[in-house]
């Protein structure tokens, strides 16, 4: 019917719409084939200009993907732009997510930033999250 056409000529109705079964998927289905299941790629860029020789600037979150709040199985920084530490997540389409930034010291120990955890939501498209260490 029109209605039906009207919203398969909505391209930011049908991206949402994908962006919210890559997420029911991710969190209802979990045996659900990962050859299979859309990602998408997320890129951190992230100040901290008060790390030293040696750190390392982290993403740690709720997902397998981020080391599921463990910070040794996070997602390691790139510092080549420094203070500006810049890295990629590859994540489920549409998953909704919890993070944080850590800070690993030479010496194994972690620091994680101040406040509440950050949340997102992986997109159809590229997309980047500029963000502050929290002190």
């Amino acid at each position: 019917n029109d209605e039906d056409l009207l919203f398969l000529n909505e391209s930011e109705v049908i991206t949402g719409y994908r962006e919210e079964i890559g997420y029911l998927l991710h969190k209802y289905a979990p045996r659900f084939s990962e050859e299979h299941q859309p990602t998408s790629t997320i890129e951190v860029s992230a100040f901290h200009d008060r790390t030293r020789w040696g750190d390392s600037l982290l993403v740690v979150g709720n997902l397998p993907e981020l080391g599921a709040w463990n910070p040794a199985d996070g997602i390691e920084l790139n510092p080549a732009t420094w203070p500006d530490w810049r890295g990629e997540m590859e994540l489920p389409l549409g998953a909704r997510f919890e993070w944080k930034l850590a800070l690993r010291r030479p010496d194994g120990t972690y620091e994680f930033e101040a406040g509440h955890n950050r949340r997102s939501q992986s997109r159809l498209h590229h997309s980047t999250l500029r963000v502050n260490f929290r002190r």
